[in-house]
């Protein structure tokens, strides 16, 4: 069944009444602005609509409107514990993000993508908004489900190298070669006065600040995990809670590794929380 088959099993919606309550609706807020309220517009051509994302139109326990046209408009205004539900498929459905700012509900459009891309902004850690503690849990398996993809695809690449075909020895060969080839007699004895050697040792504290904190994160070394999540609230001042949310999802998903291994999944996870949503960091 297409898009425009899917969206005609959704009964037309009463555009005054469902208007009002959008602007009403608590669990919605996140989605109102400046007197009106975002909405997502579902293209053409989108991957299909999940049966339950439409069971749940049709019962509007996901709020919807559907237009009366012959090839009818669906804008989608989910809840945050709907729309981070992986059951509903909303984050990968195409659409069009626009302003609706009255009953007829044509708005103005301000981007189009997959969803998941559109709400980027409306969410934490770019929006402060009050989530639910299911809803933070399902952000975040998101967050690591994506991070697992791209080691899945750097550990393609790197068994795709070329260094993989070099005979094996190759480099500690030649590696050999070269230190037969340095005399020990040029090795000094005794260390020689160099004008242009400062031999005062320049400030840790003064290099590491000319990085950026997840560089920071990842050039220090770590015991556990726990001790990552010190250095980063103490240093950064990124909450506690959502560190500790991450490592227990983190946990849950990586049963089995070793302890040594997954301590540095976490630093890598950490680091890339870090570099892609710096609103996080708080010193």
């Amino acid at each position: 069944m297409d898009i425009l088959e899917q969206i005609k099993t959704v009964n037309p919606s009463v555009a005054p009444a469902l208007f009002r309550l959008l602007m009403r609706e608590e669990s919605v807020a996140y989605l109102r602005e400046n007197n009106g309220i975002i909405g997502f517009e579902i293209k053409p051509d989108s991957e299909e609509i999940a049966g339950f994302a439409l069971i749940g139109m049709r019962k509007r326990t996901v709020l919807a409107y559907r237009s009366e046209d012959t090839k009818p408009r669906l804008i989608i205004f989910p809840s945050m514990d709907k729309l981070f539900n992986h059951s509903f498929g909303l984050l990968g459905l195409s659409a069009k993000k626009v302003f609706i700012k009255s009953d007829d509900f044509r708005g103005k459009v301000l981007d189009e993508g997959v969803i998941a891309d559109l709400v980027r902004d409306l969410t934490p850690p770019e929006k402060n908004v009050e989530l639910p503690d299911q809803v933070t849990e399902q952000m975040i398996r998101i967050m690591i489900s994506e991070h697992s993809d791209q080691e899945e695809e750097d550990l393609e690449s790197a068994h795709a190298s070329p260094e993989r075909f070099k005979p094996i020895g190759s480099s500690i060969v030649s590696h050999q070669h070269e230190v037969s080839r340095t005399p020990t007699d040029d090795i000094p004895t005794e260390p020689k006065e160099n004008p242009y050697f400062n031999s005062t040792p320049i400030g840790v504290d003064s290099i590491v600040s000319t990085y950026e904190p997840y560089e920071q994160l990842e050039s220090r070394s770590f015991p556990n995990e726990h001790s990552i999540i010190d250095y980063v609230t103490m240093e950064f001042g990124v909450p506690r809670e959502l560190l500790m949310k991450l490592l227990n999802a983190l946990l849950v998903k990586t049963q089995g590794l070793s302890s040594e291994k997954r301590t540095h999944q976490f630093k890598q996870l950490v680091a890339k929380l870090l570099k892609e949503k710096p609103e996080l960091i708080k010193k």
